[in-house]
């Protein structure tokens, strides 16, 4: 995916790249419940390639990562909610616990939701040291 930015702002080593926001809603603001007055996105970014204040910069993400990154923070916990679903019923029926299956079941799926989250935060410190980014 690419997308073309203004450089705003910099500093010794770091730029600071406006994007145009491409609105899911379409270009007919209001039709959401979104504040759509800041119609800019912000991207603090090294500057490998000593880009000048008011210049145009192409930054690329790889799609790879992108669907990957996405499956991760939006499909990943679902199914981990589910899947402790049906483990925390298959678990109670074996063990014959003195709890509500549906309360049990309940629980070990919000606890297999919270690993998942534990899971995302920590993609998303092992990403965020990476350069995913390419700066043109």
């Amino acid at each position: 995916m690419n997308k073309v930015g203004k450089v705003v702002s910099k500093n010794k080593h770091q730029i600071k790249v406006e994007f145009a926001r491409s609105t899911s809603c379409g270009e007919k603001c209001g039709g959401c419940s979104k504040d759509c007055s800041d119609r800019t996105q912000k991207l603090i970014l090294d500057n490998i390639n000593a880009a000048e204040l008011g210049d145009h910069v192409t930054v690329e993400i790889d799609s790879g990562f992108l669907l990957k990154s996405a499956f991760l923070v939006y499909i990943f916990p679902l199914l981990m909610l589910i899947v402790g679903y049906y483990f925390g019923n298959s678990l109670n029926k074996v063990l014959l616990l003195p709890i509500n299956q549906e309360v049990f079941s309940l629980l070990t799926g919000i606890v297999f939701l919270s690993v998942a989250f534990l899971i995302v935060n920590i993609f998303d410190k092992k990403v965020s040291t990476k350069k995913n980014l390419s700066i043109n």
